[in-house]
């Protein structure tokens, strides 16, 4: 009996427990059900001076454009899910959350999307982060960075907005992509080549048929028999011989597409490497204090047949444009470049010279004004 008690008595007392959390919550939530919303707290977690995407203005705008209830209404009644969505629909958010407070105060936090750079270039103006995000900023933002100019066309179309890794992917090997195409072309070829393999087969028959003299036949009645059997067979070698041709032109016509569909896949992945180079790139050079201060503009085009990206840049000292060229062996390029300043330019004058280049190995070449 005393066993049992000792047993008995702590589970009365964890019961009693248990239920006076249940009521103390439900006296809790229809206390709260008569609440309304009464302030609004927004907190843009990493906000700076240098770094200013979003504002508790824009938060205010966003929620009131989307119809989504805040100040006025019942606590229980608040749409904290719905609240999140409209401010992550916005491509420089990378993440909100919302909650409510018994005293009547929704508490939303922002987390803003880091850029690397902005790319200014024909028809585009994007914030662009070292990932690869793409997306538009507000008119009002205060972001401080590089700014990437000239003729380069980026590997996705204006008004994207979102990572150009999957975009690529899309346009490569979605349903509709290059890929997708190529695997069209290769069914179809298969299909050619077996429809070719069938008519050269039958031909191959038809030209092994022979005729044999039959009994009591006689020579000129057998020499009638073949002669229409070489006919028929020379009329048969006739169709299959333009059929095959028709076939063999019809394969090397999809050869050529399958061709022609995997260079644009190479060139579409080419142009993503050539994006990632010039995003590491710019961070390179926001990285190294010294040339974070000093390289003011980024030019960059797409040059010659293969389209390569170059890169022109513009320094704050001086009167003159670094040329860089392709986007390759970066570090020894900019360490040669410093050389060149402090071995040349500090000696022989910052306006001595138009063009400094750097793009081929082991030298610098110079132009005068």
């Amino acid at each position: 009996m005393g066993v049992l008690k000792r047993y008995i008595v702590p589970i009365f007392v964890w019961i009693l427990v248990l239920c006076y959390i249940v009521c103390a919550a439900g006296i809790s939530r229809k206390r709260i059900a008569g609440y309304s919303i009464k302030s609004l707290n927004i907190e843009i977690a990493d906000s700076t001076a240098d770094n200013n995407l979003v504002t508790d203005k824009l938060v205010r705008e966003w929620l009131s454009h989307g119809n989504i209830g805040t100040i006025g209404t019942r606590i229980e009644d608040a749409d904290l899910t719905g609240i999140e969505r409209c401010i992550e629909s916005n491509g420089f958010v990378k993440s909100a959350t919302a909650y409510t407070s018994t005293n009547g105060v929704l508490y939303i936090k922002v987390t803003q999307r880091k850029p690397s750079a902005r790319i200014m270039t024909d028809g585009y103006d994007v914030y662009v982060t070292a990932d690869g995000r793409v997306f538009h900023a507000p008119e009002e933002s205060k972001v401080y960075l590089p700014i990437v100019t000239g003729g380069y066309t980026p590997p996705f179309p204006t008004g994207f907005d979102g990572q150009v890794r999957s975009y690529t992917d899309t346009l490569i090997s979605g349903s509709n992509g290059y890929m997708a195409e190529v695997n069209r072309l290769d069914i179809k070829y298969a299909e050619k080549r077996k429809e070719y393999k069938a008519i050269n087969s039958e031909r191959r028959a038809s030209n092994r048929r022979k005729v044999k003299k039959r009994f009591l036949e006689s020579e000129d009645k057998f020499q009638v028999r073949k002669e229409n059997l070489d006919k028929e067979k020379a009329l048969k070698n006739e169709i299959a011989n333009r059929e095959m041709r028709s076939k063999r032109y019809e394969m090397k016509l999809i050869d050529t597409l399958r061709s022609e569909q995997l260079a644009l896949i190479k060139k579409e992945e080419k142009k993503y490497e050539d994006f990632l180079k010039l995003i590491n790139f710019v961070e390179q050079i926001e990285q190294n204090s010294f040339w974070r201060s000093e390289i003011v503009q980024i030019i960059a085009d797409s040059t010659g047949e293969s389209g390569a990206l170059t890169l022109e840049l513009i320094p704050r000292s001086g009167n003159f444009t670094i040329l860089f060229g392709e986007i390759e062996n970066t570090d020894a390029k900019m360490a040669k470049l410093l050389r060149f300043y402090n071995e040349g330019l500090k000696h022989i004058g910052w306006d001595y010279y138009s063009t400094i280049d750097i793009s081929c190995d082991g030298q610098v070449i110079c132009r005068k004004s």
